[in-house]
């Protein structure tokens, strides 16, 4: 899959994909796919000039790859349809569509532009909409699961040891310990690269979730960096 992505982006300069395999799955030495979404450049420069309105739906993958494709497009002042993004997930629920409408504002539509969007899921939009409403009324950053999440994975993270590799890009390499579990099994320490600036860990965990893992927290404290106030991979390295 990445062979053909890096393909697809030397025919077309300025495509931007993301590719996210399970974290900790192998199989013959490989990682197991679990997400893709990709834009082409053309696209984001033609919705520049459409009127700030898309459509999104999917569809379900049948036969061999099972799946879901979810795509976002638009039309132009011709009425001619312009694909803007698509994307491979593994389900359609509220996590897919949130981790791929997040990247469609982040690479096609821009962080400043107001857009309309066009979708058979109101019901899924206006419920996260009153919970986000609710959470800003009480003054709360999280919803109560992931605060809990964010807690134990600071919890752990102190149990983690951190190397400095690269101070430009906040690259680091953190080493989880091992030990014995309940069970007496033997788990050895294993070594993690994160990469600050890019909100990234060889766990998989924070690109598939968007969410910090305990590497990346215990690397952002080494460099003074405090999640209590950012949530988002907005890391500045200097």
């Amino acid at each position: 899959m990445l062979a053909l992505f890096n393909a697809m982006r030397a025919a077309n300069p300025g495509m931007h994909y993301e590719y996210i395999p399970k974290p900790d799955e192998w199989r013959n030495g490989r990682q197991i796919f679990f997400r893709a979404c990709w834009c082409f450049s053309q696209s984001v420069e033609a919705f520049r000039h459409c009127r700030p309105v898309f459509s999104i739906d999917g569809t379900f993958l049948l036969v061999k790859y099972m799946g879901t494709l979810l795509i976002a497009i638009a039309c132009d002042a011709n009425n001619s349809l312009v694909p803007l993004a698509f994307a491979f997930v593994e389900r359609e629920n509220k996590d897919s569509w949130g981790w791929f409408l997040r990247l469609v504002r982040r690479h096609v539509v821009g962080p400043s532009r107001e857009v309309c969007v066009i979708s058979e899921h109101e019901a899924m939009f206006n419920s996260k909409h009153e919970a986000a409403v609710k959470l800003q009324n009480k003054g709360d950053l999280l919803p109560s699961k992931p605060n809990e999440h964010l807690n134990d994975a600071k919890g752990f993270a102190h149990t983690h040891e951190v190397r400095l590799f690269d101070i430009s890009t906040g690259k680091y390499e953190v080493t989880k310990r091992g030990g014995t579990t309940s069970d007496g099994e033997v788990r050895p320490p294993r070594k993690y690269v994160v990469l600050l600036s890019n909100f990234s860990c060889t766990c998989g965990r924070p690109r598939q979730y968007h969410f910090p893992c305990s590497h990346y927290i215990a690397a952002a404290r080494n460099r003074n960096f405090f999640l209590h106030e950012e949530h988002t991979p907005r890391v500045h390295c200097r």
